[in-house]
């Protein structure tokens, strides 16, 4: 039969939710350098990472029910 849309896209979410996992941790320990300079630049590109990490897992949790 036909595959739903959130099959298909379940790897690329998948990866997408990996890379944004560890783009914030970069960033995180980036932060916790004393040689960064632009501190908030990094900070909010890691916050935005972590928000769109926390939606993707919210949309995998919401599909099981």
């Amino acid at each position: 039969m036909f595959k739903t849309v959130g099959e298909i896209m379940e790897p690329f979410i998948l990866t997408l939710a990996i890379y944004a996992f560890f783009t914030h941790l970069r960033m995180y320990l980036l932060l916790r350098s004393t040689l960064l300079t632009n501190r908030k630049l990094y900070f909010v590109t890691g916050n935005v990472s972590l928000f769109i990490l926390i939606v993707i897992v919210m949309l995998q949790w919401l599909k099981f029910f």
